[in-house]
């Protein structure tokens, strides 16, 4: 019997693929073939496991959502940096005063801290809320009629804030929930190489009904070695090229 799945060359994508095109030529022959049935209910079986994980796995919507967020929150800082630092350099001399003492603190925390890394912005902002809600600082903020501005960065923050923890929550569900890609290879590369051995011992000795789905078969399962071993050459011929390099 040839050796056609050949795990070595497989990845998750690969199998999903392998196998519902398998079962989908196979499906036509379980209901006359109970050993094939068991078979094809075994594959299946795995498939769904396997697509559930490259599902765990995907993008999540959360994460285009937080980076708007994120950028709403960029843009909330940047007018009120922009509105405190033009009124500082301004020729009123109070309002110029007033202005000067909130932006000395956007300096010590960093006027370009909207180009920081998640985490550390939000530790930024913060640290900047911390001090803006002073009572101190609320009344230069409401004397120079900035304070719309300063809610408004606070609303984003918190906008993000929220997004930031449900997508925390998800990764901390899907982790949970995920079974390794390695615990299903093992089941789904014997689920594989089963049905594909059944189904050419068919083809050999009931040709008429068999031989056609299973040269199919040969087809689809070719057609994935030659795609998984373009990619692994490649894979090969840059890990040679980061060597001379």
């Amino acid at each position: 019997m040839n050796k056609y799945i050949v795990p070595s060359l497989l990845i998750a994508g690969d199998t999903i693929y392998l196998s519902n095109n398998l079962l989908r030529i196979t499906q036509p022959f379980v209901e006359t073939d109970s050993k094939l049935k068991i078979l094809y209910d075994t594959l299946n079986g795995v498939n769904v496991r396997m697509v559930q994980n490259q599902k765990f796995n995907g993008k999540s919507a959360l994460t285009e959502k937080k980076a708007e967020l994120d950028n709403r929150r960029d843009r909330g800082f940047v007018c009120l940096r922009d509105i405190i630092h033009g009124i500082s350099v301004g020729l009123i001399p109070e309002n110029a005063e007033k202005a000067l003492s909130l932006y000395r603190v956007l300096e010590a925390l960093g006027t370009v801290s909207y180009k920081f890394g998640y985490k550390q912005q939000t530790s930024v902002l913060t640290s900047l809320f911390d001090e803006f809600d002073k009572t101190e600082r609320q009344t230069q903020l409401t004397d120079l009629g900035i304070l719309p501005y300063y809610d408004a960065l606070k609303a984003a923050q918190a906008a993000f804030t929220e997004v930031d923890q449900q997508k925390l929550e998800e990764t901390t569900d899907k982790a949970a929930a995920r079974e390794p890609v390695s615990v299903i290879m093992n089941d789904m590369v014997p689920a594989l190489t089963n049905l594909v051995g059944y189904m050419e011992l068919n083809a050999q000795f009931e040709a008429a009904t068999y031989a056609e789905a299973f040269d199919e078969m040969v087809t689809v399962i070719n057609e994935v070695n030659a795609t998984a071993r373009a990619r692994q050459t490649s894979k090969e011929s840059d890990t040679v090229e980061e060597i001379e390099n």
